[in-house]
């Protein structure tokens, strides 16, 4: 899927003078979501996340950029339609959802973002074990070739905390990307605190903004 195209453009960032901002990226990423271990679940995935924002989100220290205009005005090399896929990445929607029907015949599944409400059919062809009905993951929906597709940076909730991430997004505009990005690192970083603490700390005190049963000698950010 958008994998391929994906991996183009990071390949080619890491080659440009811009990738010498990715390891101060990586720090700031990982100080506003939550830092992850190597050998914890959801560390790949958070790899993948952490580049589609830099790619996507993050405006470049230089000249205020994003890195995929860098890659469309740079990568003359490109075919046209590797660079359209690429331009559609634009319009991806990143969120927290809930899963609302199981992928059909079509490999089409529907979820609702619990930021705003909207819901969207999304094509997943893969099979995810993790995938079932009412489950709650965090990801960013691509756009790719028309349709939207769920990114491999995609991570899961544990079970029982839909009530704390309604009431964390309560009153969001969603018109407002900053607060929507909070939003989300909040969001990433409960994950990352239930990753590490979950049978240590009891869930409700995981799950809130303002949590602070961080174990003692432990001074760094989770």
């Amino acid at each position: 899927m958008y994998q391929a195209d994906f991996e183009r453009i990071t390949a080619f960032l890491a080659g440009h003078p811009v990738g010498a901002e990715l390891s101060s990226a990586r720090k700031q990423y990982f100080s506003m979501t939550g830092n992850v271990q190597d050998n914890e679940p959801s560390f790949e995935n958070r790899v993948q996340a952490f580049l589609e924002w830099f790619v996507l989100e993050r405006l470049l220290e230089g000249d205020g950029r994003l890195p995929l205009d860098v890659f469309l005005t740079s990568a003359a090399g490109e075919a046209s339609e590797v660079l359209q896929r690429a331009a559609a990445f634009r319009h991806s929607v990143t969120g927290v959802f809930e899963l609302t029907r199981m992928p059909n015949r079509r490999h089409l599944l529907r979820a609702r973002n619990l930021l705003d409400g909207f819901e969207y059919e999304v094509v997943e062809r893969r099979q995810i074990p993790a995938l079932k009905r009412g489950e709650i993951f965090e990801s960013r929906l691509l756009l790719y070739n028309g349709d939207y597709v769920l990114s491999t940076g995609t991570f899961y909730h544990p079970k029982g905390v839909k009530k704390y991430l309604t009431e964390l997004f309560k009153g969001c505009d969603p018109s407002n990307p900053a607060e929507r990005r909070r939003l989300l690192n909040v969001a990433a970083t409960m994950h990352a605190r239930f990753q590490r603490y979950a049978g240590r700390f009891d869930i409700n005190r995981i799950y809130t903004e303002n949590w602070l049963g961080r174990p003692s000698g432990e001074n760094r950010a989770v």
